[in-house]
């Protein structure tokens, strides 16, 4: 029996509607997962293997993390501007994010997982760690310099806030 379109017309031959497979109980009907039962869960990722999961690798916290680095380094030019008078200040607002920035960004932990893993100049775990607090804190401590203790005393709080969260990445750059 041929089927019939909306509008009551037959389909153009050769172009009939494909027919729902009839079930055979030694085949399955579905060779791609439908639904989220039948796919392959990720893992969540651990700082060391059999380990709970990592707190400073959860999104949320990746996030939060990488807006923090944009606050601190942005907090060196705010510094500049506001600390110098010109002509000084138009090349210190860009130039002192710029050489936090490619601190932050040089030295690395190899095999760091909330990084690419990859790292342009190899360091000990703490040497990254000391790093990363002198860029956060000194962050802060631009704000201060800069005229805007509530800012910096604000963005102190978060950022202790944080270390304290990712206690995992502190213990394991001071093993690494």
């Amino acid at each position: 029996m041929p089927t019939t379109h909306a509008d009551g017309e037959p389909p153009a031959p050769g172009r009939e509607p494909p027919t729902a497979p009839t079930a055979r109980p030694d085949r399955k009907l579905h060779t791609t997962p439908t639904t989220h039962t039948d796919r392959e869960l990720p893992t969540v990722q651990t700082a060391r293997p059999g380990y709970a999961p990592a707190v400073s690798l959860n999104p949320a916290m990746l996030a939060i993390r990488f807006l923090l680095e944009l606050m601190a380094i942005g907090s060196f030019g705010v510094y500049g501007w506001r600390a110098f008078d010109s002509p000084w200040r138009f090349l210190l607002v860009a130039l002192l994010p710029l050489i936090a920035a490619a601190l932050w960004g040089t030295f690395a932990v190899p095999g760091d997982p909330s990084r690419s893993g990859e790292a342009p100049v190899s360091v000990p775990g703490t040497v990254r760690l000391a790093l990363e607090l002198l860029i956060f804190f000194g962050g802060a401590a631009a704000l201060f310099a800069a005229g805007l203790p509530r800012w910096a005393l604000i963005s102190a709080g978060i950022l202790v806030l944080y270390q304290a969260l990712a206690y995992d990445r502190i213990a394991w750059l001071v093993k690494a």
